[in-house]
């Protein structure tokens, strides 16, 4: 499933209507790991390994040209986080 943003927040396709696509900046991943997991969100980027990541933490997959809403995605499914969360924290639902 392609990644898409909206709202500067990460989504995934299928979220949206129309499924729409497109990349998401590092500067809005980052805005959406400090919402979504506040001061957790460092450790996680640097100590949580991610099989779906390849077995890789979230800064390792960054650094190897995972992009950042694929990232995110895994984060989120590892993490648990509400599937109405995936798009940002606090955020009115996209299909909604």
């Amino acid at each position: 499933m392609p990644p898409a943003a909206a709202g500067g927040i990460v989504v995934s396709a299928g979220l949206l209507p129309g499924g729409d696509t497109g990349r998401v900046k590092l500067s809005e991943f980052e805005s959406a790991m400090d919402e979504e997991f506040g001061a957790l969100g460092r450790v996680l980027r640097t100590d949580l390994v991610i099989a779906e990541l390849d077995g890789r933490t979230v800064d390792e997959a960054l650094g190897a040209g995972i992009p950042a809403a694929e990232v995110w995605l895994a984060l989120c499914r590892v993490q648990e986080v509400p599937r109405a969360r995936w798009h940002g924290r606090g955020r009115p639902d996209p299909q909604k």
